[in-house]
């Protein structure tokens, strides 16, 4: 196949390096530059493109707003075939789980921006993946770990350990597809999943309609499109996703202060104060669930909860509002590790090493880094003892 490459930014270089060998990328265009060749091959202008033979244009910018527009324009403006046009950021698969793969996996790493920031799998013996994503409530993680095991089940060596972070004692209480930071989520890699959105008080559009509003971004692309993806790229993983990840897992270096004022967001939101019956019921079911069906695939699997303490300023602050919640989770945990055989409950809020120490901290809220590899070490040990250990009775509450 002839492609043609939109754009000049940091993205084309990066797009041109995962379309598969047997196609020839035979020049470039942009709606700025007026070049006759760029990198060794023709540059086109855009208003020249309409006389030019090729199969696909990719348009390699990475704002999806603006990548959409100038597809509209190429449709509208300069009569090309809708069907040729590639706007890779609104097509390109985006969440985590579809851009994050190794082989020979025995661990696999869930929870929110908590988990997301803070557990390293370079900082942990076994090999694990993390498909953690930020505001990812359980039932996402669920549906993420559903995901890898289809896409990339034959890459398990053997499922040994899932270690999954419950955020905070309320967690159960947390039903993202509820709220408006579902879209959020989504963008920054989370599953497109609607869950509960029909009965989300915040929307009146479709969920599909909204997500293009929001971020626009495809629920589920056309078949052809997807053939044509797959002609041109194979598999692939989409290389603003991946640098995402990277920037904000391993290359968050600043700390905050000893004396960093305090998010009060977290003391009042409804998640806190107010308790959502039917959300805390159907989470604990999907917690069942996952733990049942952890089991079927190996039932010697190890099932390791935890909780990663935010700054100390704020789990102090936090610790009076949060009572009530932390018996109900108590209970919970104390009852999965009566019903099954190998859950085992990791809190790392008792552990001032990490929470006392603003230097681990790149906000009042999450891990830097630093702090990210101070924990896993630390998770890494604990990960031995487990094994090592006859049962799970010592490791309950």
């Amino acid at each position: 196949m002839k492609i043609l490459l939109y754009g000049l930014g940091k993205l084309t270089e990066q797009i041109e390096k995962i379309i598969k060998e047997d196609h020839v990328v035979i020049g470039y265009t942009d709606s700025f530059a007026t070049l006759s060749f760029y990198n060794g091959k023709k540059f086109y202008k855009v208003d020249e493109i309409s006389n030019v033979i090729f199969d696909y244009v990719i348009i390699t910018v990475r704002d999806r707003h603006v990548a959409w527009e100038i597809r509209q324009s190429l449709i509208n403006n300069y009569g090309i075939e809708s069907r040729k046009i590639i706007p890779f950021s609104v097509w390109a698969k985006n969440e985590i789980v579809e851009n994050t793969r190794e082989n020979d996996i025995c661990g696999i790493v869930l929870g929110n921006s908590h988990a997301y920031h803070a557990y390293l799998p370079d900082y942990l013996d076994e090999k694990f993946v993390n498909i953690s994503c930020p505001s990812q409530d359980i039932y996402h993680n669920y549906k993420a770990f559903q995901k890898y095991l289809k896409y990339y089940g034959n890459t398990i060596k053997q499922l040994k350990y899932i270690i999954f972070d419950l955020y905070d004692y309320n967690f159960f209480n947390c039903d993202v597809s509820l709220t408006r930071e579902l879209f959020n989520y989504i963008a920054v890699g989370g599953i497109i999943d609607k869950h509960n959105y029909d009965y989300n008080a915040h929307y009146e559009m479709s969920f599909e309609d909204e997500l293009f509003k929001e971020n626009y971004m495809i629920s589920d692309l056309q078949q052809e499109d997807k053939r044509s993806m797959e002609l041109l790229f194979g598999i692939y993983t989409n290389p603003l996703a991946v640098e995402l990840m990277d920037n904000n897992v391993y290359n968050r270096w600043s700390y905050i202060k000893s004396n960093e004022p305090l998010k009060t967001d977290n003391f009042f939101s409804d998640v806190v104060t107010k308790r959502f019956e039917k959300t805390v019921l159907e989470n604990i079911g999907i917690i069942e669930e996952f733990i049942r069906h952890i089991k079927i695939i190996d039932s010697k699997c190890k099932i390791i909860f935890t909780l990663i303490p935010r700054y100390i300023t704020m789990e102090k602050t936090l610790s009076a509002l949060i009572e009530d919640w932390k018996t109900d989770f108590e209970n919970i945990i104390r009852e999965l590790q009566r019903s099954w055989g190998g859950v085992y409950f990791l809190n790392y809020k008792n552990r001032i090493d990490i929470s006392g120490n603003n230097r681990l901290y790149y906000d009042i809220n999450h891990l830097n880094t630093t702090g990210g590899r101070c924990i896993s070490s630390i998770l890494n040990e604990d990960i031995k003892k487990i094994e090592n250990s006859s049962d799970n009775k010592e490791w309950m509450i």
